[in-house]
């Protein structure tokens, strides 16, 4: 079937109207994507570094263990 313009109906025609706002929509998703790896990769070091962290206070020892009094 062909509309008033000479154009043929159907899905590709759907789909060839709504490019733009897919595209964008894809953009979007895409840089949403980007941004919440990256977020990943933050905690992920932060992660590590607690683990450090609790690794320097862990059984008494480390930068904050008390002075034996002897």
């Amino acid at each position: 079937m062909e509309d008033s313009e000479g154009n043929k109906e159907g899905p590709c025609r759907d789909r060839a109207q709504k490019t733009p706002q897919v595209t964008e929509e894809c953009v979007l998703l895409r840089r949403l994507l980007l941004g919440l790896e990256n977020m990943e990769s933050q905690m992920d070091r932060m992660e590590e570094q607690l683990k450090e962290i609790a690794a320097m206070f862990s059984g008494g020892e480390g930068c904050l263990a008390q002075p034996q009094v002897q």
